[in-house]
């Protein structure tokens, strides 16, 4: 988009796989993120892309704070962080919001835009759907492991539809093959439930998706958290068609050696993104009738390993 100014906060996986393609696209973009390391090689070196994809770009504006965004001015404003660090993130993002400036959930997880819309305004929130992933080696490098074209972005409120539909031909144009949709939360939901049927299973039992795939029992899990997670979409409304579920058990087996964040996360030490994604699939299933045994028994896992980890 023409004299389009991009802002994104947090310069992980996500956060770096987008400004990568956005600078050497062209486009005018500002990163700012609190690993001061990681800030300073990208000042230094620039932003490497490595994996499925191979640059490194040159990004003139490296911000150490989300605001000393607020004299860069940007037009649109990516969230990149974990969801965990929502809440904190938008605080910040409300104080350097002007009308008009459009910011963009662009995170996994189920409703999380709502705590963007929350703090700004229906009229200048999006919501992105992501389909890649990366892992994070090094400061100053991020490494692209997938992307299963396309992402998905779409408005909560229709009044920025057009612009949501302009910023997709952008992040096209940029190598992010991006499509713009009426109704996000059928997308988003679409993505969750791939999420909460291997995610957790892996953060519990330390396996990659190939291995939980492989061994019987815990693909037999993974195969009752993707029913349920079905169930409640459709109860919902998102009904993705009668062939869904094995084409879903297809793309989770393609998944490789690839390790999800939730995994990363408990090796790590750090809080999970579990409440926005088995979490959502159990509350709404309760609050539908639907029956969630399966999500409830590892959103409880999960949440036990979480607990441990902060002693």
């Amino acid at each position: 988009m023409p004299g389009i100014k991009h802002g994104i906060i947090g310069v992980g996986p996500s956060g770096g796989i987008l400004a990568a393609h956005l600078a050497d696209g062209g486009e005018d973009v500002a990163v700012a993120d609190l690993l001061r390391g990681h800030m300073d090689a990208i000042r230094k070196n620039g932003l490497r892309l490595i994996g499925m994809k191979e640059m490194t770009v040159r990004i003139e504006n490296v911000f150490d704070s989300i605001s000393e965004l607020k004299n860069y001015n940007p037009d649109v404003v990516y969230v990149c962080t974990k969801t965990t660090a929502l809440a904190p993130v938008m605080k910040e993002v409300a104080a350097i919001h002007r009308p008009g400036m459009k910011v963009v959930c662009y995170q996994n997880g189920i409703e999380n835009e709502h705590a963007v819309s929350d703090a700004i305004g229906d009229e200048d929130t999006l919501r992105v759907v992501i389909n890649h992933a990366g892992t994070f080696p090094e400061d100053g490098v991020t490494n692209m492991t997938f992307f299963h074209p396309p992402n998905y972005i779409g408005a909560a409120s229709e009044k920025s539809g057009g612009f949501a539909s302009q910023l997709a031909e952008t992040l096209t144009a940029v190598k992010l093959d991006t499509k713009f949709v009426p109704d996000i939360k059928k997308y988003e939901w679409q993505k969750a439930v791939l999420n909460a049927a291997l995610a957790p299973v892996t953060a519990i039992t330390g396996q990659t998706m190939k291995q939980a795939t492989t061994l019987p029992e815990t693909e037999a899990l993974a195969r009752q958290l993707l029913a349920e997670g079905i169930a409640v979409a459709k109860g919902l409304g998102y009904d993705y068609g009668d062939d869904f579920f094995d084409k879903a058990m297809e793309y989770l087996r393609g998944g490789g050696d690839h390790k999800p964040s939730m995994r990363v996360d408990v090796e790590m030490g750090s809080r999970t993104e579990i409440d926005l994604i088995n979490g959502k699939i159990v509350e709404h299933g309760k609050r539908l009738g639907i029956p969630v045994t399966a999500n409830q028994a590892v959103f409880a896992t999960v949440k036990g390993l979480e607990m441990l980890m902060k002693k």
